[in-house]
Parts: structure tokens; C-alpha cells; sequence
């Protein structure tokens, strides 16, 4: 999750919080000085109104607790490294953004890719990776997604030992080779 998506859910999980704990004190009648609450307090003096409006206030403090927590929880669930080695004397690992780098590297390297961005999943024993590029106009696309899919493929297994299920490469644009400067004549 990104560092901007943790901020929004934590001030969205705040404000939650807080208009929760406004809806029940205004269900179970303690007195609030802004005067649009004070006539909202009025309105609730129906038993099945307050009731009904402490149930949604609970509801919405529930969602607000459950979003902070998942906010500072890691995620346990998906492997955040790769096996490399394992032998008598213990076990040998790679992070996936170290992979995604040789990944990055592999696809920086090809005179066709003009933009990429690439993704590393792994189940902590293989890896599937994924490359979004954006290719010059004229390639051949077929020629270099092949191109690409062989070269990560090989490049990773060689380099790290690890297996690679499958290669994804993605070509989400293309682009034109920008214009070299030219030269007037006088």
C-alpha cells in the first residue's frame, strides 16, 4: 500500500471515529454546543431513532477500528522474498525488489523499450513477473514481447536459481523516438 493511501485511510479512519462517537452521544442525549446537533438531539428523543442511529454509529467506529488496524498490519499473507538456495548449512534468500530491479535492468537494456514498469509476485519458491512497457512505433510487438519474455526468463533463472513460472510482458503504448535536434544552415 502505498504511503498516501495509509495517510487518506488514516484520516478517513479518524474522522469515521469521530462522527461515530458524535451519532451515539447525540442518540443517548449528552449535550453538544453546535446548535445543528443540539436540534438533532432533539429529534432523537423516539427510542427506535436512537437505537437505530447508536447501531450505525457502532457500525461506522467498527469500520474505523478495522481500517486502523489493517493500516499498521503487515501482510503476512504474500511472501515478500524467494528461496534462491537451500542446502545442508541453512537456507539462502532474495527480496522480490531486488528481483524486480534485475528485472527492471533486463527490460532498461532492450533499445526498443522506450517506458516500462515491472511487477515480481513470488509464493516464496517461484516468481511470475510481469512487464508493462511502452515500445517504440515501428517494433514489432510479437518479435519483442518474445524478445523480453525470454530474456527475464532466462536472466533470472541464471543469475538467481530461482524458478520462473510464467513472464508477462505487457505493451501498454508506443511511442515515437524523439526528434534529434536539428541543426540550422545559415
Amino acid at each position: 500500500m502505498k504511503i498516501l493511501d495509509k495517510i487518506l485511510i488514516g484520516i478517513l479512519s479518524v474522522f469515521a471515529a469521530a462522527f461515530g462517537i458524535a451519532l451515539i452521544s447525540a442518540a443517548i442525549g449528552w449535550p453538544i454546543s453546535s446548535a445543528v446537533l443540539q436540534r438533532m438531539i432533539e429529534g432523537l428523543q423516539n427510542f427506535w431513532i436512537s437505537v437505530l442511529v447508536c447501531v450505525c454509529a457502532l457500525i461506522i467506529i467498527a469500520i474505523a477500528v478495522r481500517l486502523l488496524i489493517a493500516l499498521f498490519r503487515k501482510d503476512s499473507n504474500r511472501p515478500n522474498k524467494v528461496t534462491v538456495l537451500k542446502s545442508d548449512t541453512g537456507e539462502s534468500f532474495m527480496t522480490v525488489s531486488a528481483l524486480n530491479s534485475i528485472v527492471g535492468r533486463i527490460v532498461r537494456g532492450n533499445p526498443s523499450v522506450r517506458d516500462f514498469k515491472t511487477y515480481v509476485k513470488t509464493n516464496g519458491e517461484t516468481v511470475d513477473i510481469k512487464a508493462m512497457v511502452t515500445a517504440l512505433s515501428g517494433v514489432q510487438i510479437p518479435v519483442l514481447t518474445e524478445q523480453l519474455q525470454g530474456a527475464i526468463r532466462n536472466s533470472v533463472e541464471n543469475y538467481t536459481g530461482v524458478k520462473v513460472e510464467h513472464v508477462e510482458v505487457v505493451v501498454s503504448a508506443t511511442e515515437n523516438e524523439p526528434e534529434k535536434a536539428k541543426t540550422r544552415v545559415a
